[in-house]
């Protein structure tokens, strides 16, 4: 399980805490526990963001300059609403030239359709052999696919002049506006971010080697930033991870799809919190139980007939009042819980009944 990849999520509790002695009063025996173990879930956390299922960047489709910006983002718009205007005489001019292709393309058609009409009666008459009325059917179908190409030329060019106005494709709301009066913009440069109020959905990128620990039938977590989203859901019972790896960042996407929220607006962060396969037993002990020697950690351990002696531990993350311990304690060993209260010069003199 790599480490850069994840972050496991342990839970420090404090299990079967059995106080031998309150400890009160001068001269009482020290307070005393069981260290008890806690099965830690491993979780994935990935960095996500909300977006709208209805989104899209509006892209120019000619190269032109940006005459008119009619909105601004946050606004609301209609389906067919004009967002801005382009002045690109190039997409005009092409235009006007498919136009004419086209119309001398249908022309030429026609005559070549009307002269092979005129081979067919010769060759019926036998004053044409099959030879000639085969070219005259092959010089026919050129003239068709020139034509045809000629057409779709026409109305792509078309299309890209008709693109001077940018209008929404749905009822919504603006998201961004990247472009003023007077920009020179070409084909494919985005201009102006819509969405449409409705459906929602989370992305969020995993690394490719972390994507074979994730367990898939388990639900996911969502946390959003405080005071955001209120309305979101805290854990969701479906997500998918899209079976495809980015060739760049070598990641794959993880989706939560969800209803319409109130209050979230597209972009929103969002902490996505995934569930792992594997799990973990984690060891705790209260912070006041841990004595610090130089650059080292220790608690005092009770061990059989009450001797006590001064053991070093390595410790992990701390949450709250308890500290995790990695290595040196096992559960149902017995700790001095409290260590400023223990006198030091008696560990392995006096027993702790």
């Amino acid at each position: 399980m790599p480490k850069h990849a994840q972050s496991i999520r342990r839970a420090l509790l404090v299990a079967a805490l059995s106080i031998a002695t309150a400890g009160a009063g001068a001269g009482a025996p020290p307070a005393t526990m069981i260290v008890g173990a806690a099965t830690a879930g491993a979780d994935l956390e990935a960095p996500g963001q909300l977006r709208a299922v209805r989104q899209a960047e509006l892209a120019a489709q000619a190269t032109g300059q940006v005459t008119a910006v009619l909105v601004r983002s946050g606004e609301a718009v209609r389906r067919g609403q004009v967002l801005l205007r382009i002045d690109a005489p190039g997409a005009r001019a092409a235009a006007e030239a498919g136009e004419a292709q086209a119309a001398a393309a249908a022309v030429q058609l026609a005559s070549a359709r009307a002269d092979f009409a005129r081979s067919q009666r010769l060759h019926e008459q036998q004053y044409l052999s099959d030879a000639a009325l085969e070219r005259a059917q092959a010089q026919l179908g050129s003239v068709e696919a020139q034509a045809t190409a000629s057409l779709s030329q026409a109305r792509a060019a078309r299309a890209a002049a008709g693109w001077e106005e940018l209008r929404a494709p749905y009822n919504g709301h603006v998201t961004s506006v990247v472009v003023a009066v007077g920009d020179l913009v070409g084909p494919g440069q985005p201009l102006v971010g819509v969405y449409a109020p409705g459906a929602m959905r989370v992305l969020a990128d995993i690394p490719e080697t972390a994507a074979g620990e994730l367990a898939l039938g388990r639900p996911a977590r969502l946390s959003f930033l405080p005071g955001s989203c209120t309305g979101a859901p805290a854990q969701v019972a479906q997500w998918t991870l899209v079976p495809a790896i980015d060739a760049r960042s070598q990641a794959m996407q993880v989706r939560v799809e969800l209803p319409e929220l109130s209050g979230c607006p597209p972009g929103s962060l969002v902490q996505l919190i995934l569930p792992l396969r594997a799990a973990r037993v984690s060891l705790a002990v209260p912070r006041s139980a841990v004595v610090r020697r130089g650059e080292l950690d220790a608690v005092y351990v009770v061990e059989g007939e009450g001797r006590v002696s001064l053991r070093q531990v390595r410790l992990g993350e701390t949450a709250g009042d308890a500290v995790e311990v990695l290595a040196g304690l096992e559960a149902g060993e017995r700790i001095v819980s409290v260590a400023a209260h223990f006198r030091p010069a008696a560990a392995g003199k006096d027993p702790i009944p």
